[in-house]
Formats: structure tokens, sequence, C-alpha cells
């Protein structure tokens, strides 16, 4: 009285049955939508709190709390070479915190009729545009940030400001990452991400040589500046010497006597020898 499974998707571990693994298979060969990553955090795939939202270079968008819980449960990982694999991944590209960039939308309601209770979404500052991953949306990321002023603009609003005046109103940023980009760019930006990273190793260790070249020049600097001292503070003390003696020399007539040759010749033996018994 039992009941074949010949169709292969209910066989736990083969087909697309929701599950087993093959649920997350099917995710991964799925196209990407837009929408979903626009809105759902690339780890826990839950709904974003927009208000503590963060982006990794890729453009993808975490919750801020599921990313720093996923970047802990890697390093513990590696700590003990353990394998969880109950929980979702962050991608190797985030090597920690400083890859992870605050992302701040300026909030507006929903163009969705559809929609039976009210709700703000993420739109442009500039033009209103909705951001749902329709629109592509640029994150304005800089090094100094303001931690106020939305940092989220539509393409469209780069294209009508143009990059000056855009660098003026939200500036000075460093750098703009695509939010929710297509899979097609996906090889694009890994290679322009990589490119970056390498020319930044160079630039620390160019610095790093600076530094140290900097610094032995100071120190040699440093030295000659020591000796030279040492050399100032024995003629100081020679000069002060040689004046303490000519000062005893003058005060007494019979050292006096002896050094000056000069006098010595002019004075009788008589005197000598009244001058050596005088003291």
């Amino acid at each position: 009285g039992g009941v074949i499974a010949s169709n292969r998707k209910y066989l736990r571990g083969a087909g697309t049955a929701d599950h087993t693994a093959d649920a997350a298979r099917k995710r991964g060969n799925a196209s990407v939508d837009p929408v979903e990553v626009m809105t759902t955090c690339a780890v826990t795939g839950t709904p974003l709190n927009f208000a503590s939202t963060v982006a990794c270079p890729y453009g993808r968008l975490y919750g801020r709390e599921a990313a720093v819980e996923a970047l802990l449960r890697r390093a513990q990982r590696d700590k003990t070479n353990a394998n969880d694999g109950d929980f979702e991944e962050i991608g190797g590209h985030v090597r920690g915190l400083k890859d992870l960039h605050p992302v701040r939308f300026q909030l507006g309601p929903s163009s969705d009729e559809t929609q039976t209770t009210s709700s703000s979404v993420p739109v442009c500052p500039m033009t209103g545009l909705e951001l749902n991953g329709m629109v592509t949306a640029l994150l304005l990321v800089s090094k100094k940030d303001k931690k106020t002023t939305p940092n989220v603009v539509s393409e469209r609003a780069l294209k009508e400001m143009g990059l000056e005046a855009l660098q003026a109103e939200y500036g000075p940023f460093d750098e703009m990452i695509r939010l929710a980009p297509p899979a097609s760019s996906l090889d694009e930006i890994k290679e322009q991400l990589e490119q970056k990273r390498t020319l930044e190793k160079l630039s620390k260790k160019q610095s790093k040589k600076k530094d140290g070249t900097k610094r032995k020049k100071m120190d040699e600097t440093k030295d000659q500046c020591s000796i030279a001292t040492k050399v100032q503070r024995k003629e100081s003390s020679s000069s002060l010497r040689k004046s303490q003696l000519s000062s005893t020399v003058a005060s007494n007539a019979v050292l006096s006597s002896l050094y000056n040759n000069s006098s010595a010749e002019q004075i009788s033996e008589k005197e000598k020898n009244n001058n050596l018994f005088a003291r």
C-alpha cells in the first residue's frame, strides 16, 4: 500500500525539493531578481531594515547585525576549523567590517497601488524615483562619512547633475558602488575590485618603504647632531681648562716664570731663586 516516488524531485538529495540542499542550488542557478536584492538581506534572505543596512563592494545589501554575525561565525570557524552548514555565509570578498559600507536611503511612499498597507521605500533624493531594483541605484562611498545625509542616488541623478555637482551636494565621496547589479556584470565588478586592492597593496608597500627611508635619514641626522654636540662639549671643556690654566699661571709668579720662556730669559738666577722660595 506504499507510494513509489517515481518523480526525482521528491527524492531527498535530488531534484528541487525545498527541504533539501537542492533549494539552494535552484536559487543559485536562477536569475537574480533585482527587486528582491534591493529589499532582502543577502545573508539571511529576510526583509531589510532600511534604517540599519550595509553594502559590500559587489553591491549586495545586508542587515547590519546579520553581516556582523556572519563575520563572527566565519572567524570562529576559521579559528576552530569547524564547518557549520546551518548558517548562510558571507562572501570571501568581505574581509571585515571595513568592506561593509553604511547605506542611508531616503525613504518615501511606495508607488505600488497593490499594497494594502502604507510603507516607506527607498527613493532617490534628487529625482524622487523609487529605488526598487528596476532603477539603477548608486551608493556614494566616502572615507569621511557624514553619517546623516542620504548616500544613495539614482543613475539618472548622476546623468542630470553631473559628477562635479553631485560631489558638491553629497561629497566628497571616493567611489560609487552600484547596488543590486545584474549577474552579467559581476565578473567585471570582481576584476575591478581585485585591481583596486592590488593597487592599494602596492601603495602601502611604497609608503612603508618611504617611511623607512625617511626614518633612516632622521636617525642619521640625529647621530650626526649627537656627535657634533659631543665634539662641541669636548672643545668647550678643553677651552675652559686652558682658560683656567692661563688664569692660574697669570696669578702665580713662579708658574708664570716657568711657562713664560721669554720672561725667564730676562730675569737673573738670583730672582729665580727668590721667586722659587717666595711662597
